[in-house]
Order: C-alpha cells, then sequence, then structure tokens
C-alpha cells in the first residue's frame, strides 16, 4: 500500500537524520544523480531517483551497512561513489512505474 510504503520511507528518514528542508527536496524533486558532471551523457550514467527510489537507496544501504550521509548526497549527488547501485534502484524504479501506468491504460 502507497501509505505503508510513505510511512517507511519516512521512518528511514528519522533514521538518516534528514532534516525537514532536505525531506521537502526529495518529495518535490526527488534526487538526480549526475555522474558526468554535466557533460554529454550517451551512455546514460546519469540517474533520477523520485522519493520511493530514495527509499529504496535508503532502505538497501542500510540493511547492507553501506554508510552515507544522505543530507551530503542531497546536496553533492555526483560525488556518490555507489553508481552501479543508483543505475539498480533506478532501473526497478522505472520499471515498476511502467508497470503501473500500463496497468491504468
Amino acid at each position: 500500500m502507497l501509505k505503508d510504503e510513505i510511512l517507511e520511507i519516512l521512518k528511514l528518514f528519522d533514521k538518516y537524520k534528514i532534516s525537514e528542508k532536505n525531506r521537502r527536496r526529495i518529495f518535490e524533486k526527488g534526487i538526480y544523480f549526475n555522474f558526468t558532471y554535466g557533460d554529454p551523457d550517451p551512455r546514460n550514467r546519469n540517474q533520477y531517483l523520485n522519493v520511493f527510489g530514495v527509499g529504496m537507496l535508503l532502505k538497501t544501504c542500510y540493511e547492507n551497512h553501506i554508510k552515507i550521509n544522505i543530507n551530503k548526497l542531497i546536496n553533492e549527488p555526483y560525488n556518490f561513489p555507489y553508481e552501479d547501485l543508483v543505475k539498480e534502484i533506478s532501473m526497478v524504479q522505472n520499471k515498476s512505474y511502467t508497470r503501473v501506468r500500463r496497468l491504468g491504460k
């Protein structure tokens, strides 16, 4: 259920001590990981995570004991060392979104 997912994300935000300002930013804009530092991206390295994708990222990092500073990550997403992890979560996020869109037709 959507409510359960959002509550789980909010609990993760509490665990990671994400500031209110950054919580709003994630809900409104998500996080865009610009791994090419503004250069052209022919290999599709840059990824976007919406609030649910960010929740998956936090949950994955928490469960696998990957230490991240999410408040710093929000301001400097290009410095995140786990590019492959972000790409995998983005693929899951996009696949889920596509499935929901198909069901809604």
